[in-house]
């Protein structure tokens, strides 16, 4: 991406790497809270969750998966699912770099 290109720019203001083109990366706000993922071609994903407007609340995630093998990777999903009173399926994909579907057929065992 260019220097003018303003999606680096928000990465870096977020205290996240340089963006590359062959990462994928989903940019989100809800209620107040910015959420950036990136998914590096290396499959690590780094998550960065911050309130916008003010400076009360950062949290930045990271999963590499060559740190992991699967098993324990499956584990601590279920454990974070804690059987849908955890978080989302949703949150778990964007945090773990997994489809919805794949994360269901995880917590389902």
């Amino acid at each position: 991406m260019s220097n003018n290109h303003p999606v680096p720019a928000l990465f870096s203001h977020l205290g996240m790497p340089t963006v590359k083109p062959s990462d994928e990366f989903t940019i989100t706000y809800k209620n107040g809270m910015l959420e950036a993922s990136v998914k590096r071609s290396t499959g690590k994903v780094e998550t960065v969750n911050r309130t916008v407007g003010s400076q009360g609340f950062s949290q930045m995630t990271n999963f590499d998966p060559y740190e992991m093998n699967s098993s324990e990777r499956n584990e601590l999903i279920k454990k974070l699912h804690k059987n849908g009173k955890g978080e989302s399926q949703s949150s778990l994909g964007k945090k773990f770099g997994l489809t919805q579907p794949q994360i269901s057929r995880i917590v389902r065992g």
